[in-house]
């Protein structure tokens, strides 16, 4: 029997040292070039291309045509070599990059390339460069300047394909299109906007004003053709890039008649609900809350719209259906049940569809920021999470971010202490031709925008569906079988594994589909769907619902539970638990005849189903035969160095775990788990510059690092942390990673990160010492911004397990613990 004991939170403060970085790897292999001839080769395609731009500039003069005052440049790689981006931009002659794209599909043909804005007569700084190259060696017999001119394989005249980040395909044509144009400028700069607005009027674009705002970017709405674009580059010194504005997808279930009105009675009979302070907000369709089920719940005044005229009711269904997941979660369990229960959180409703047509030509990020802010202005002191099931059709480009899934990760780092736990659906397989070649489509087929954000938790779809009782279906056979993924899931295997996050992070039940004796598919039956409230409960109290949308509907009411055991855990540590209590079952296992010991195939699992199935009593509880300790801390990753030039790293944390050593030597060869998670939020720099040196994604990453075993605490904080080293020390930093099930490759994605090691309790009785330090992001990389300047949060979860329920290490650990220590802080050198 459970004995239910409550996760630790660690009260004592870990020891803090000065951090320096292990170094980042070998320089990029060059291309083999002859240097004359390259040098001479790109001097030409430099001046060509210069001279053209002002021939141009010329006759636009000629003819009174406005002209812009800089140049648009484009930096090409040779095929299958990394270009080196870093270097073509110099921020004090105000030559910026605008934003990095890769063509081809494999290492061998891709393509890099780099657009550039040049200020007027600022060119020359490539030419000396060239000329430098052509002419100088280096004290080390190297042409100058060479990792940059040869990394360059060609430089021509920027178009609008170059300032396209998006689909070429989508590119306007004769007719105009709503697109989002994102400006290399900050919202504070008026007059550059009012300058901007001032070519829209000229050129006749239709635009609206600016709607997200990210750090040196602002993104703008314009509504233009193909030819007004082309004109709009020639006249605008500040376009960054352009993508296509994307429409969202109304994919709801209709409603059927099923129970009675008798049974919300008699279930409410055996409610109690006692609000503590905790509760979800849900952005969709609005609420029916008459509904006798939702109305304890949801009350009047927390049902709102993003426009009045809309009103709060649920015009589509959707939203009710929902909401009685996020209310009850396993509505059918509680109504077979005979047992009481409580409902300690409350629901608010935020309307962000419209009742009749579609969203004005608004940016997504913008709605949902919007929706988010009525619910925190309605409810201030309510501590509540964000459920939005809402996605877009449209695929997303391979993981890259959007502006809406980077709205969503800067709502979700917000500011100062405001962060947000937000649990997005990963979108859903749509019809029944991609249900016929399950599961195939669903490996084909992408996690939708914007749940591939970071600091999102994406839920994605696993089914248990597989009983048939309508008369109308008995020839029919379920497509997925039990504990099978879910045929309405989507994936990430068709994205660049080694950039973006592990999507989707969990998978919770989504229901099935139905085959039929000739192989046609059927969807949304009843039988193998979720059970939830009406939104029309004058004729029928129940309704089914299907997809990734009510499994992160469940997700949501878990990770409420969470929140009200522990009134006190962060964000990232409801995120973290819900994570860090999952895992593969072996029907996930088996449906893709993988062997998860090799890496490839864990990986093929992760972009299936993440970490697995989670499991609500280890998120919630330990038992005697378990440990569970949290850490909410946070670190300061940057610093100045000592004369103030640059950003570099400044502290790492260090861990020493209460560990029963005398215990575990005891235990010898039984067998024990130890699991690690590590949870935090990033602030995002969405604009599309690839993911290297100053223009990564994130602003910073954190890592963790456990001692090995018999590793002493002065050899583990050398391998780790050069600054722990004597000038010169050479220390054996070899990569630990094959220990751990997941290994740093893999676990080291997105903004969590989660990994086990399973060995033997003799093995693990020395291994109490955890690292936690900083990766370098665009904070760093960005001095001018001061984001140096900042501490984070982060959330650091740590298990240990025996299979054995006989052994009791709960007890010790939590005496050790128990016993007051207080842990001096190491005084830090790098500057504040």
């Amino acid at each position: 029997m459970a004995d239910y004991l409550p996760f630790i939170f660690l009260q004592r403060n870990p020891v803090q040292y000065d951090y320096k970085g292990k170094g980042g790897g070998s320089p990029p292999d060059l291309p083999t070039r002859n240097r004359r001839q390259h040098g001479k080769a790109l001097l030409n395609e430099l001046n060509t291309s210069v001279n053209r731009i002002e021939e141009v500039r010329n006759e636009r003069r000629i003819q009174g045509l406005p002209v812009n005052q800089g140049s648009y440049l484009q930096f090409e790689s040779k095929p299958g070599y990394e270009l080196a981006t870093k270097s073509l931009e110099n921020i004090n002659r105000k030559i910026r990059l605008l934003n990095i794209q890769e063509k081809g599909e494999n290492e061998d043909d891709k393509v890099i390339t780099a657009s550039v804005y040049v200020p007027p007569n600022q060119e020359v700084i490539f030419r000396k460069k060239i000329n430098g190259y052509l002419t100088e060696t280096t004290e080390a017999g190297q042409p100058k300047n060479k990792p940059l001119i040869d990394s360059i394989e060609h430089i021509s005249i920027v178009s609008i394909y170059s300032l396209w980040t998006d689909d070429i395909n989508l590119i306007p044509g004769q007719a105009p299109a709503w697109c989002e144009l994102w400006l290399n400028i900050n919202q504070t700069d008026e007059e550059q906007i009012e300058d901007v607005q001032n070519i829209f009027d000229i050129i006749n674009i239709t635009y609206r004003e600016s709607v997200l705002s990210f750090p040196e970017r602002e993104v703008l709405l314009i509504f233009c053709n193909g030819a007004q674009l082309n004109e709009f580059i020639l006249q605008c010194d500040l376009i960054a890039e352009i993508r296509l504005l994307k429409e969202t997808a109304n994919f709801w279930l209709q409603q059927r008649n099923q129970e009675q009105v008798s049974w919300n009675q008699e279930l409410l009979q055996r409610a109690e609900f006692s609000y503590q302070g905790t509760g979800i907000c849900l952005l969709d369709t609005g609420v029916n809350n008459g509904h006798m089920l939702l109305a304890p719940a949801i009350a009047d005044e927390d049902c709102l719209a993003l426009f009045p005229d809309w009103g709060t009711n649920d015009h589509d269904g959707h939203g009710t259906t929902m909401a009685g997941v996020l209310v009850y979660g396993d509505l059918q369990f509680l109504l077979e049940s005979q047992e009481n229960f409580k409902i300690r959180h409350r629901v608010t409703s935020i309307k962000i569809l419209p009742p009749r047509g579609q969203n004005d030509k608004d940016l997504y990020g913008a709605l949902t920021s919007q929706a988010i802010s009525l619910a925190e202005i309605q409810n201030p002191k309510r501590q509540q999470l964000y459920c939005m099931a809402v996605t877009c059709d449209e695929k997303i480009k391979r993981g890259k971010p959007t502006s809406w899934s980077a709205c969503i990760d800067q709502l979700a780092f917000g500011e100062d202490e405001t962060k947000r736990l937000i649990i997005l659906s990963a979108g859903n397989v749509r019809n029944n031709d991609e249900y016929s070649s399950y599961p195939h489509s669903n490996l084909t087929i992408s996690v939708e925008d914007p749940a591939h954000a970071w600091n999102a938790l994406t839920i994605g779809a696993i089914t248990n569906k597989v009983m048939i009782t309508d008369p109308d279906y008995t020839d029919h056979t379920p497509l997925a079988d039990y504990g099978y993924l879910s045929p309405y899931s989507s994936t990430s295997l068709t994205w660049e594994r080694r950039k973006w996050p592990l999507k989707p992070d969990i998978v919770l039940e989504g229901g099935n589909v139905l085959k039929a004796p000739d192989n046609s598919t059927i969807a949304n039956v009843d039988d193998v769907s979720i059970l939830s409230t009406s939104s029309r409960p004058l004729n029928n109290q129940f309704d089914s619902i299907s997809g990734t949308s009510p499994a992160s509907a469940y997700g949501s009411w878990f990770g409420v539970q969470i929140q009200n055991s522990y009134i006190n855990a962060w964000p990232e540590t409801i995120r973290g638990l819900m994570i860090h209590s999952a895992r593969w079952t072996n029907e996930l296992i088996s449906q893709f005849n993988l062997d998860i010991s090799k890496k490839t195939d864990l990986a093929t699992l992760m972009r299936i189903c993440g970490y697995g199935v989670p499991d609500i009593e280890k998120a919630l509880y330990c038992n005697r035969n378990s440990f569970t300790v949290i850490a909410q801390k946070k670190i300061k990753p940057f610093g100045l160095s000592e004369k103030g030039k640059r950003c570099v790293f400044q502290d790492m944390h260090l861990y020493q775990l209460p560990w029963p050593k005398d215990l575990l030597l005891g235990l010898g060869e039984t067998d024990i788990k130890l699991k690690i998670t590590l949870s935090y939020f990033i602030e995002p720099s969405p604009a599309d510059l690839g993911w290297e040196h100053r223009y990564r994604y994130q602003s910073f990453g954190l890592r963790f690092d456990l001692n090995t075993p018999g590793e002493d605490e002065k050899t583990f904080l050398k391998r780790i942390n050069i600054a722990q080293r004597e000038e010169d020390e050479k220390v054996n930093a070899q990569n630990d990673s094959g220990r751990w099930k997941i290994g740093t490759t893999l676990r080291n994605l997105g903004s969590v990160h989660s990994d086990t090691i399973e060995t033997t309790a003799a093995e693990i009785a020395t291994c109490n010492l955890i690292s936690i330090y900083p990766v370098t992001g665009w904070w760093r990389e960005r001095k001018y911004l001061e984001r140096w300047r900042n501490e984070v949060r982060y959330s650091l979860i740590i298990t240990l397990e025996t299979p054995s329920e006989e052994i009791d290490i709960y007890t010790p650990i939590n005496n050790l613990i128990s016993i007051p220590v207080e842990i001096p802080i190491v005084a830090k050198k790098a500057k504040k």
